[in-house]
């Protein structure tokens, strides 16, 4: 479903958002430019998605919770969010890439030039600076951000239990 300027979804730059019919974006979500927002994704309230003149794409089953902003621009370069990603409330994301089965905890800031590996955490409040490569199957967490643990496999299941919540949330 696309549109250009009427309700959440804005036109920038002769670029349009593109949102699978299976997802949802919440009435007081802006979801600006070169947006992909994939199937089952969810946008919650108060949500910025700018894609600035180099694109946002969100993987299938993903989830950006309220007052979070994620923000590409030419000069940066594209988001990409893979697929069962779970990013928190109050987070903040730049030009960066994003593997799948990823949680990006509530409030954390995740700079330009990062790579989340698959399966990996990054804490609540973490800072992760430039060019990090945040290693698959870690959570790191602080200020800045550094290795903190591996992830445990019921941690892994946990997780993916609340990717599930917000699909349903999406649907219902």
């Amino acid at each position: 479903v696309s549109t250009s300027g009427t309700g959440p979804l804005y036109s920038l730059r002769m670029q349009t958002p593109r949102i699978d019919r299976k997802g949802y974006v919440a009435p007081t979500a802006a979801v600006i430019g070169a947006v992909t927002a994939l199937g089952f994704t969810s946008i919650w309230f108060s949500t910025v998605v700018l894609a600035d003149g180099a694109p946002i794409t969100i993987g299938k089953n993903s989830n950006v919770q309220d007052n979070s902003i994620l923000i590409s621009d030419a000069e940066r370069g594209p988001l990409v969010v893979g697929e069962d990603v779970t990013i928190g409330h109050n987070v903040r994301i730049r030009s960066c890439q994003i593997g799948n089965r990823c949680l990006i905890g509530m409030g954390s800031e995740v700079c330009d030039n990062v790579v989340v590996e698959d399966g990996a955490i990054v804490g609540a409040r973490a800072y992760v600076e430039p060019g990090t490569v945040v290693k698959a199957g870690y959570i790191w967490a602080g200020r800045p951000a550094t290795e903190f643990r591996e992830v445990k496999p019921e941690e892994h299941k946990m997780f993916r239990r609340g990717t599930e919540v917000y699909v349903g949330y999406s649907q219902t």
